[in-house]
């Protein structure tokens, strides 16, 4: 069975493509599922593709790996969507796949595929950004990436990760294609040693971007350095605000309480994960039951996060039972002070954190598998869909 995997260059894979080191950052519903495929022992060609002009990244390059011998990796240069398109005809053409599985990016290429009579499996890492939502209700959408949704795909599989993916599969997709909303995998958190009593770790995880509110997290710290609790912040993730955060450091005069630790290896963050008091996820696309925010859970931490946009369909979960119970939760619309008021009262109530903590691990101990598992059910969809054409 071949298998044509249709992907963006995600930046989490970027240093692995270019010093050809199967080292990925992050993205683990993306590379571990390229593992997956390698130890299933199915033939995979991976097409990644330039979303923007990237350096040692201007002409196509073939990679491969010693650890995947069975995946084949072809970057495509950024370019127009018409060249791309005609460069993933030319290569279904030439490899003739079982199945092509392909991302957002790729999702007029892949509906055209499925129009065309070839097995098309959409893989959606969470739906419409805020923005996104509203440029759908305002009819802003560009009509041809609209109409692709309304493909006949084999399948849609959407991570639940906080964002508007039922709501956007209902509304997007054809009533006749399959669908499943599902939660990425989390493997066991590592081990760590006791430690001697410290001052609160305060941890952010992701992209240091407009859509992640670093900079409200940090106004929030320097309120709390003004009443004077004593706390510790480390930023994990690279991005285009890390100067300006780094210069209000100096202005709130937190210098010395704030770490930019800048990107990390995938296993270097969990390692962090389990080191933190509390995680802070502050996304306004509202995937805010991200990786990190599952690898919290299962590592027993305490997690500071907004309450449900019902309007816009944002994170929804927190209005069940479970997740409220879990969670401690933020009013978007009183920012940074809500934050601030959060973070004060955890930061000085060990215990609240601890009762927190414990409900993280009955939350993860109830909804949450293994990516073993995770990656195999999808394997298995893969399969299947093979195996009912045949």
């Amino acid at each position: 069975m071949k298998v044509l995997m249709m992907l963006r260059l995600y930046s989490h894979l970027e240093e692995s493509m270019r010093n050809g080191r199967w080292e990925p950052a992050g993205m683990p519903a993306v590379y571990k599922l390229i593992e997956g495929l390698q130890t299933a022992g199915l033939e995979t060609h991976v097409l990644l593709l330039c979303r923007s002009a990237l350096r040692d990244f201007e002409k196509e390059r073939e990679i491969s790996f010693p650890s995947l011998p069975l995946i084949h990796f072809t970057v495509l240069p950024y370019a127009n969507k018409l060249v791309h398109t005609w460069r993933i005809l030319q290569e279904v053409r030439k490899t003739h796949p079982d199945i092509i599985y392909c991302d957002r990016a790729h999702v007029q290429s892949g509906a055209l595929l499925s129009m065309l009579g070839w097995n098309v499996m959409l893989r959606l890492h969470g739906v419409a950004s805020l923005a996104g939502e509203r440029m759908f209700k305002m009819g802003f959408l560009p009509s041809l990436e609209l109409l692709s949704y309304k493909a006949p795909f084999k399948r849609v599989l959407c991570s639940r990760d906080g964002s508007p993916g039922e709501f956007f599969m209902k509304r997007r997709l054809r009533k006749d294609v399959p669908r499943e909303l599902l939660f990425n995998g989390v493997d066991p958190s590592p081990s760590q040693e006791k430690e001697e009593e410290r001052v609160p770790l305060i941890l952010s995880v992701g992209r240091l971007d407009v859509d992640k509110l670093p900079n409200v997290l940090l106004e929030a710290a320097g309120i709390l350095h003004s009443r004077g609790i004593d706390f510790k912040l480390l930023y994990i993730g690279g991005g285009p605000l890390r100067r300006s955060l780094e210069a209000r450091t100096a202005e709130l005069g937190i210098r010395d309480k704030v770490e930019f630790a800048g990107a990390l290896p995938h296993a270097e963050v969990l390692q962090r994960v389990v080191c933190a008091d509390i995680l802070v996820s502050l996304s306004i696309f509202g995937n805010n039951l991200n990786n990190a925010v599952l690898e919290t859970l299962r590592a027993k931490r305490c997690i500071v996060t907004f309450d449900a946009d019902k309007d816009l369909g944002l994170d929804l979960h927190v209005l069940e039972k479970e997740f409220r119970e879990t969670f401690v939760l933020v009013d978007r619309k009183k920012l940074p002070e809500s934050l601030a008021e959060t973070l004060a009262s955890l930061c000085v109530d060990a215990d609240e954190r601890q009762r927190r903590n414990e409900r993280s691990e009955a939350l993860a101990d109830a909804l949450l598998e293994s990516w073993e598992k995770r990656i195999g059910r999808e394997i298995d969809i893969i399969r299947k869909i093979c195996g009912e054409e045949k």
